[in-house]
């Protein structure tokens, strides 16, 4: 893509009439990619996708009728307290009856990535 390269120089120069049948010649570079920012995780090394996923098996677990967890959109928090994670988010859970409420949920993880513990769950 055009967009990916810089035009460091070229002959003719810019802005001059080149003859017809004449050479252009145009010497480019691509920049070299960013380094990607770094995951934030807690001092365990849990990072928040790792929590969120936590979150969702347990309110898969709790919620036996259903939930549904608006991880995008529905979102309202997702910080590092206390070296843990912090997760609120809205969502739509069912009963029995398969009756849909909305709720906030807040959910807080702990652990490592490969061992998430989910140390409060509430749903209100």
């Amino acid at each position: 893509m055009a967009s990916n390269w810089t035009v460091d120089a070229q002959t003719p120069a810019a802005g001059t009439e080149a003859a017809p049948g004449s050479t252009v010649t145009l010497t480019v570079s691509k920049p070299a990619a960013a380094e990607p920012a770094p995951a934030v995780a807690t001092s365990t090394g849990l990072t928040a996708t790792y929590a969120i996923s936590a979150c969702q098996q347990y309110g898969d677990t709790n919620f036996t009728y259903g939930w549904d967890a608006h991880w995008v959109l529905g979102k309202l928090a997702e910080e590092i307290q206390n070296d843990q994670w912090f997760i609120k988010v809205e969502a739509n859970v069912k009963n029995a009856y398969n009756a849909e409420a909305k709720m906030n949920v807040e959910c807080i993880v702990s652990g490592t990535n490969d061992a998430p513990v989910v140390t409060s769950f509430n749903a209100y």
